[in-house]
């Protein structure tokens, strides 16, 4: 079971079951859930899944382009990608759920600086 800690304790919950509180407690009007993989039991999200992901560091030289440094390990994937609002009592939920985008969540940072 993945569980979040936090200065109060740690939550092992489902968050839209633990939103009022949370928001409460830290004074903010919504919730960025970054779990990536561990979301499972903070989201009840079963279209995640790990994805083998490379990062490598390249120098420019003109001819063989040598890999400089490189970064191995399982990226979050999602069958589907889109903005997700659940209800809670028939309202929108304040939890915006930020994970699922695999490798490309990095390269769309860059492009975007780019």
């Amino acid at each position: 079971m993945c569980s979040l800690d936090t200065s109060y304790g740690s939550l092992d919950q489902d968050l839209l079951e633990v939103e009022d509180a949370l928001r409460k407690t830290y004074k903010v009007d919504a919730i960025v859930n970054c779990t990536g993989l561990a979301r499972g039991d903070l989201a009840k999200d079963e279209l995640v899944y790990p994805l083998r992901g490379d990062l490598l560091t390249i120098a420019n030289d003109g001819t063989r382009f040598p890999v400089l440094n490189q970064c191995l390990g399982e990226r979050p994937l999602k069958t589907w990608l889109g903005r997700e609002t659940r209800l809670k009592d028939g309202n929108p939920s304040a939890i915006v759920h930020n994970y699922g985008h695999g490798g490309a969540g990095f390269a769309l940072l860059v492009a975007q600086r780019t």
